[in-house]
């Protein structure tokens, strides 16, 4: 949906013969960067790490560093169910601001308004690494094929911080579901298990 709104504000802006066309296809990358944004880059605002450390530490050895983890990706974790779709966005427009950005620098020769879409459109596509970032590492082959050890750790801290999540709301099914998903993994599962008291 987001990506045919985008499209339509792209042709818009290189169809029309009016001055301030150029400036629609800002309208819907800016917005979702306003909206996504901050709890994208920020962690979760409603939690603090100290009470999110105090909740975790009865139940999971280095508590520390899975409070740390979930709090950095907080709203990857409370979307998850919607996760993928919100990566797919960041990317889309990303991409498409990134593109567009260039067409206004060569075909449009408008440096200023290019250099603010394309900054949109890079941190937009840095978002879409981290908004579905747990789930994603615990999908990727490539991080339970490494011997790189801090790839080995992140594919921990993602599984592990999966599980551990779902146990703060242990009455959202949805989390349960993602929970369940992940310990039904056995290389996924040796690594919550060390990590469980």
């Amino acid at each position: 949906m987001f990506l045919i709104i985008q499209v339509i504000a792209i042709v818009i802006a290189v169809t029309v013969d009016q001055k301030f066309a150029v400036y629609v296809p800002l309208a819907l990358p800016s917005i979702y960067l306003v909206m996504m944004g901050p709890g994208t880059f920020g962690g979760g605002a409603d939690i603090s790490l100290v009470k999110l450390h105090q909740l975790l530490e009865p139940n999971w050895s280095h508590a520390e560093e899975l409070s740390y983890y979930i709090k950095k990706y907080w709203v990857a974790f409370q979307y998850v169910m919607s996760a993928s779709a919100r990566q797919g966005n960041c990317t889309s427009l990303g991409l498409l601001s990134i593109g567009t950005a260039i067409y206004y620098v060569f075909g449009l020769n408008e440096a200023i308004l290019a250099a603010i879409l394309g900054s949109i459109g890079v941190i937009l596509y840095i978002m879409a690494m981290r908004v579905n970032r747990p789930l994603l590492i615990f999908k990727d082959s490539k991080f339970r094929s490494t011997l790189d050890e801090r790839s080995i750790n992140e594919f921990r801290l993602a599984v592990t911080s999966l599980v551990a999540f779902s146990d703060l709301f242990p009455e959202n099914q949805n989390y349960k579901f993602v929970a369940d998903t992940v310990l039904e993994d056995e290389y996924a599962r040796e690594f919550i298990n060390t990590w469980r008291k």
